[in-house]
């Protein structure tokens, strides 16, 4: 099964409380990162780009985004790899007769002959 390496942007709201005389001053300040956070709130998660990833390329960018595991074995390596297993109740796709939903125009699960957003609560 082909590897794909996808990457993604977080988003995060962060929150800073500076007293001082401006501000100016108070964007200076969190600009020069000499305040502490208040809070944060992550708000979202964008792919920015996915492509296949052979193993050699794999090794290359394990050892480059993680210097400080360069020394492990390749099969410690391989370990971070996740891998989607097709063979659970959850990734089968039911025969479209037999189930209670369908997808709209825009790829979301809606409740067969409506335009209701599918969801089961338990």
């Amino acid at each position: 099964m082909p590897k794909y390496l996808v990457e993604t942007v977080d988003f995060f709201r962060m929150r800073y409380v500076i007293e001082c005389e401006s501000a100016e001053h108070a964007k200076d300040v969190v600009t020069m990162k000499e305040a502490e956070e208040f809070s944060q709130l992550h708000l979202d998660e964008t792919i920015t780009s996915t492509r296949i990833l052979d193993d050699a390329e794999y090794l290359r960018l394990f050892d480059e985004d993680n210097a400080y595991l360069k020394d492990w074995s390749e099969e410690q390596k391989f370990n971070y790899v996740h891998v989607v297993d097709y063979n659970t109740p959850d990734m089968k796709e039911l025969d479209p007769d037999q189930r209670d939903w369908e997808y709209d125009g825009c790829g979301i699960k809606v409740w067969k002959g409506t335009m209701q957003r599918y969801e089961v609560t338990e």
